[in-house]
């Protein structure tokens, strides 16, 4: 493994980790949302909701396509423009869409990264 590879390696699975650990402190934005403890409860859940179903349709898509990098770069632009619409969450509904989304298009990028 050359040096470049090991650093893009090791910075992928960084910042793939910091978001994790990122994500359930912040669950309180949702609090900010007029949301009860049982829909906050709900939203997070769908971090392990989506990696039950997740891994296994994006690594078909990867065998189908024979295009794992390509994949991955396209679930990261998707994901950052899917934090990114954070800020138009209204109700408890679209913040349930927004994490469903949110955590299928990160479930392929471990898988795929590994």
């Amino acid at each position: 493994m050359t040096p470049s590879l090991r650093w893009a390696s090791g910075s992928f699975f960084l910042l793939y980790f910091a978001y994790v650990g990122l994500v359930s402190p912040y669950a309180s934005f949702f609090l900010e949302k007029g949301l009860s403890a049982i829909e906050i409860a709900a939203l997070m859940s769908m971090l392990q909701i989506t990696r039950i179903v997740g891994p296994f349709s994006w690594g078909w898509l990867s065998d189908y396509l024979s295009n794992r990098i390509g994949i991955i770069c396209l679930c990261a632009c998707l994901a950052a423009l899917v934090v990114i619409s954070i800020y138009f969450l209204q109700s408890y509904i679209s913040c349930f869409v927004w994490m469903f989304v949110l955590h299928t298009i990160l479930s392929s990028l471990m898988l795929l990264g590994e």
